[in-house]
């Protein structure tokens, strides 16, 4: 940038790659005093001089906060690198824009915005700090107020700390944390479940400016829970009385896998209907979603080739009408139909004795989820025990919901046991 003179050393080096990340969602977290809300703000203030257009909208859940942290750091990163002749800032309203090209630093707290960005003109990129913290409506709500009228590069910053894994950030971006977490928070780039998204992880240890002193509070935490989220950058906060917290997600299917038979489980307008595979290898089952979606009719409409079906995910997925589905048993006029078209469908109980049976035949199995399956895993991380309304405790029913590919595969299961072939 000729403006000005970019050295190395101001950057931490782990971080110098996402300058240059063409990936709408940039995500950067882990524990404290690891930076990452300093290259933020370091990312946000060079695009804001290098584009003739730019703009960058600062988000949290409360207004108040923006301007001891967002606005506070960026404030100090303008001093830091005497940059003070680039920028003008106003506090009423909380802003910073440049003084040579016009383009703006923002300010919306979703307390007082909860749209956040519906009302202004073409934002080009988001901050969200301490953005587990943000809701999933307000997230989808920003997002889609991104336009890119100006061919800019659109951008969302996620910074945060890991303090709780059940939050939508992780569910949104995250593969199972079995593959990539470290217990000594010793590792960087998680490769995300969405093309769009790069995730930096990084610790104190990332951070070549922290001080002796910050170092040695955050070796000494004592509380094992904090030292896990601050320390090491872990996640925390697992949800409690999850059913299946021991399946794992694998990146490869065995070639030479035992096929056990596809689910499927109905759904159109709110819940979606959920098709995919139990394979059996080396005494272990594999799960691998097919299709996930709403609004698919049963079978492939003649007179409009446009509409969804089930029957046409079928033929796409090369599922054939040998190959044994077990569906919805609650759906006999679903499943009638698709047998009048040859397919070979057998239906699965679904009612809470075998839903109770059927989860205790699955937990005899090490079950593996295929890395691309997004919606089994994100079950498998949400599918839980209720809880008693007044005390709290787990009760044995689990929750009716994060269920429809678990459901599918709890069919199959049930099913191969009864025979006495599982």
């Amino acid at each position: 940038m000729a403006i000005i003179n970019l050295h190395k050393e101001i950057f931490n080096p782990i971080y110098l790659p996402l300058l240059k990340t063409e990936k709408r969602f940039i995500l950067l977290y882990g524990g404290r005093d690891s930076a990452k809300s300093f290259f933020a703000g370091q990312k946000i203030l060079i695009n804001t001089l290098k584009y003739k257009y730019y703009k960058a909208v600062l988000v949290r859940n409360f207004h108040s906060k923006i301007k001891d942290s967002q606005f506070s750091l960026l404030e100090k990163i303008i001093k830091l690198y005497k940059w003070g002749k680039f920028f003008y800032l106003t506090v009423n309203p909380l802003q910073i824009t440049c003084t040579f090209n016009n383009n703006k630093i923002i300010a919306r707290g979703l307390d007082r915005h909860p749209e956040a960005l519906k009302s202004i003109d073409d934002p080009t990129c988001i901050w969200y700090e301490e953005a587990i913290e943000i809701p999933e409506k307000a997230f989808i709500n920003s997002s889609f107020s991104l336009r890119n009228s100006f061919n800019v590069p659109l951008t969302e910053i996620f910074t945060f700390n890991p303090e709780n894994e059940n939050t939508f950030i992780n569910r949104e971006f995250f593969p199972d944390k079995a593959n990539y977490e470290k217990e000594d928070g010793n590792f960087h780039y998680v490769e995300s479940i969405r093309d769009d998204a790069v995730i930096l992880h990084t610790t104190y240890t990332d951070n070549k400016f922290v001080t002796e002193d910050r170092k040695k509070n955050l070796l000494n935490i004592r509380d094992p829970h904090y030292k896990k989220v601050y320390t090491y950058g872990l996640w925390g906060g697992a949800l409690k009385g999850l059913i299946f917290p021991e399946w794992k997600v694998v990146k490869d299917f065995p070639e030479e896998e035992k096929e056990l038979g596809y689910w499927l489980d109905f759904g159109y307008t709110i819940d979606p209907t959920a098709i995919g595979k139990l394979t059996k290898y080396a005494g272990k089952l594999y799960a691998k979603e097919y299709v996930y979606e709403t609004g698919l009719t049963n079978i492939i409409n003649e007179d409009n080739p446009q509409q969804k079906s089930i029957e046409q995910r079928l033929v796409e997925n090369n599922i054939s009408k040998d190959d044994m589905i077990f569906a919805d048993k609650a759906e006999p006029k679903s499943i009638r139909e698709l047998r009048l078209k040859g397919y070979n469908i057998i239906p699965a109980p679904k009612f809470l004795k075998s839903i109770i049976t059927g989860i205790n035949v699955l937990k005899k199995w090490k079950i593996n989820i295929d890395i691309n399956s997004v919606n089994i895993i994100k079950e498998k991380n949400n599918y839980k025990w209720k809880e008693h309304a007044f005390t709290g405790d787990l009760i044995n029913e689990p929750i009716d919901n994060f269920n429809h590919h678990i459901d599918g595969i709890r069919g199959i299961a049930l099913y191969y046991n009864r025979i006495g072939v599982l």
